[in-house]
């Protein structure tokens, strides 16, 4: 086991070398990877870089079939959104954005009981994100920023609470996420 840990501390040291090697440069590059957003949104994430701007698309599924229930939950999350590079280090780069988000779920069935209408989520984020790139092809990065989630009266999706609108202004917990870029 101290092989192992001592191997990790060696890789990680050696990447935080090499990220001195180059310059963030994202113009033409593609990323996916995973990302959990301020709003709740969580899924596979979609970038492409152009310019000093980075398109983002997010698409999050879950499924969740109760033991003893008869129907199966599901979620369905989408995101579309932009972030502006403001400033570029040699490893690092620090956005600011916008987003919109949907979602649309249904809960869990009963045993005996009649299938729940589906519930509708809207969402719309100004987040401000800082991006670590180990290396030119990983990028690690964390989020906080506005967000504001209109919820139905029906309930919610992915938020907490009741029906009405949300606000959250710089949100402690943020985000967090990880690229491959090519």
């Amino acid at each position: 086991m101290k092989k192992l840990n001592l191997l990790a501390l060696v890789v990680a040291t050696s990447s935080l070398f090499a990220a001195n090697a180059f310059a963030v440069d994202l113009n033409g590059k593609k990323g996916i990877g995973y990302v959990k957003t301020l709003n709740g949104v969580n899924g596979f994430d979609f970038q492409f870089g152009t310019g000093n701007l980075i398109i983002e698309g997010i698409l999050g599924l879950s499924l969740d079939s109760p033991k003893d229930n008869d129907g199966m939950g599901r979620t369905l999350t989408l995101g579309v959104g932009g972030h502006f590079q403001a400033l570029r280090a040699e490893a690092a780069a620090w956005t600011i954005g916008g987003r919109i988000n949907i979602g649309n779920g249904q809960a869990p069935t009963p045993k005996g009981l009649d299938a729940p209408d589906g519930v509708t989520e809207f969402g719309l984020s100004i987040p401000t994100r800082v991006y670590w790139f180990p290396n030119k092809h990983i990028s690690l990065f964390v989020e906080t920023g506005i967000d504001i989630q209109l919820v139905g009266d029906k309930g919610n999706v992915y938020t907490s609470g009741g029906e009405g609108t949300y606000f959250k202004l710089f949100d402690t917990e943020g985000s967090v996420g990880m690229s491959f870029w090519w």
